[in-house]
């Protein structure tokens, strides 16, 4: 196509979401670059607590992450780097230990 040109770096930074897809993971979050820890863990804390806590569905799980990222952690763009990839529907389901 004239005037665009293939990122090379961009197939092979996403390598692993089809790697966990295939071995059978309902779904897989990572970043597209190296994020700051505070906004990192920012972004986790309310990922998992929107999913587990709220038994929020990915999709509004990683919607609520990002936006609170982005809010709380003003220019840092660690809320951009996340990619989400599953079903925006899927819901986590909890297996608590056999006594």
């Amino acid at each position: 196509m004239r005037g665009f040109q293939l990122i090379d770096w961009f197939g092979e930074s996403l390598g692993w979401a089809p790697q966990f897809l295939a071995a059978g993971a309902g779904a897989f979050v990572g970043t597209l670059w190296p994020v700051r820890s505070r906004s990192a863990l920012q972004f986790a804390e309310t990922f998992y607590d929107q999913l587990i806590t709220y038994r929020q569905p990915l999709g509004q799980a990683s919607l609520a992450a990002r936006q609170t990222t982005r809010d709380l952690h003003g220019g840092d763009p660690t809320w951009l780097a996340y990619a989400v990839y599953g079903s925006p529907a899927a819901t986590a389901h909890i297996t608590l230990p056999r006594e």
